[in-house]
């Protein structure tokens, strides 16, 4: 493959979650070549989208409030986003990320502010060429209710907790992504309630959506799941 064309791929690969390498030209279609404006549409407006901090700091764990305003459109869509700065990290900690879902669950990914950073980074895992570095893992849902420190979060109107991940080999130190939300225009709340860190998950296994893998989760993001209320009969 040329060089030239491996971020337009990437794009590809990272926006449209469920396809693969092989599925850019699913059907005949060129998703490469759209999705190629979409990731430089992003990029044009990088530094509009607020920079939110990461709850490494020592005593954070607090979720933060993200109000959705000024997005950018595409293809008759809105997109907004916050940034997210890495750390100088240890051992190439993994992007962990919790987010109250609203009504309408958006379409959701990731971008570097430019393309070097990625190519960088594939440098850095010996040029491996699997894009499924560059998306999302995990996906856990949960109810809300699970999680007595969600409440009085926005949106009021979401009633799961997403938790997911991104490898760390596809981030680079010291450099910026844009965690982007794209919304159709009746689904869209006002605020997000989000919270994210740089955690190694090494105790996460497969299948994704096991006990253990949620515990994983909560331990790395700070998260204390509600306790079952003692059964009296059993005293």
């Amino acid at each position: 493959m040329k060089m030239k064309f491996l971020p337009a791929l990437l794009v590809a690969w990272l926006f449209l979650p469920g396809f693969g390498f092989s599925d850019v030209l699913k059907g005949g279609k060129p998703y490469y070549i759209m999705y190629s404006h979409f990731d430089k549409e992003l990029q044009k407006t990088f530094l509009q989208f607020k920079l939110l901090t990461s709850t490494n700091s020592p005593g954070d764990s607090k979720f933060r409030q993200l109000k959705l305003e000024n997005p950018v459109n595409f293809g008759g869509k809105n997109y907004y986003g916050f940034r997210v700065a890495v750390p100088r990290r240890t051992n190439q900690e993994d992007l962990v990320v919790a987010l109250i879902i609203p009504k309408g669950s958006p379409e959701m990914g990731i971008i570097p502010q430019n393309w070097d950073t990625v190519l960088q980074a594939l440098d850095q895992i010996n040029g491996v060429t699997n894009f499924d570095y560059f998306r999302f893992k995990g996906n856990l849902y949960f109810p809300r209710t699970d999680y007595p420190e969600l409440r009085g979060l926005l949106p009021s109107s979401g009633t799961f907790l997403q938790l997911q991940y991104l490898s760390g080999d596809a981030l680079q130190d010291g450099q910026e992504y844009l965690i982007w939300f794209g919304f159709n225009s009746n689904m869209k709340p006002n605020w997000l309630s989000v919270k994210f860190t740089f955690a190694n998950l090494t105790g996460l296994k497969k299948p994704e959506t096991n006990a253990r893998n949620r515990n994983v989760f909560e331990q790395a993001l700070g998260l204390h799941r509600r306790q079952p209320k003692a059964d009296p009969s059993t005293d």
